[in-house]
């Protein structure tokens, strides 16, 4: 029995998470030009540690956060086409479900507070801390709510300093294949709602 949940387990490892999810969140108030901690809607699109993030700005533009590669450094891209990149940073949104601080380093802990349903989805939430920036949208240390199958991050709420506590919560999220032009560094789509 031990045997066969072991290959249950690599098996769910192996199958990439992918889809798409509503989202509020404050982690891109500044790249949005907004007030540190000010919440938006945005829509995100994932597949493995690929990811591309849709937001409206401050002023009205439309910007698409995008990590077209595994690995890869993110960009910034706008609707003119115009890409930034920005190296260095990380925005893990997948763990294990089961043991989701094998994925935030050696010295990481992760302790279960409870299961539930949240954005739909049979979920457990985690107390993490100790991450080193390997946390949900590379945080520290916090709380987060994980999808009991998929392991995809359906909220945090991370510890900071001040007004700094980035937050997430997945309003709703669908699996499903995305086609690759949605990981393709190109033009922002004026795609998410004002928010």
């Amino acid at each position: 029995m031990a045997l066969l949940f072991a290959v249950a387990m690599d098996l769910r490892a192996a199958t990439p998470v992918e889809g798409s999810a509503e989202v509020v969140t404050n982690a891109l108030s500044v790249l949005s030009g907004r007030a540190r901690g000010e919440l938006q809607t945005v829509n995100v699109y994932f597949r493995d540690a690929q990811l591309r993030i849709d937001f409206v700005g401050a002023r009205g533009g439309t910007y698409s956060l995008v990590r077209p590669t595994v690995g890869g450094p993110f960009l910034l891209l706008d609707t003119r086409g115009g890409a930034i990149p920005l190296p260095g940073h990380d925005f893990p949104l997948v763990f294990d479900p089961v043991r989701p601080s094998s994925g935030m380093g050696l010295m990481s802990d992760c302790r279960k507070l409870r299961e539930g349903i949240y954005a739909g989805r049979n979920a457990v939430q985690w107390r993490y801390r100790g991450a080193r920036r390997r946390g949900p949208g590379g945080s520290d240390a916090g709380s987060m709510w994980l999808d009991a199958q998929t392991g995809l991050v359906l909220a945090y709420d991370a510890e900071g300093t001040g007004r700094n506590r980035p937050s997430w919560d997945v309003l709703k999220v669908q699996y499903k294949a995305q086609p690759d032009a949605v990981f393709a560094p190109g033009p922002a789509e004026p795609r998410p709602r004002r928010g």
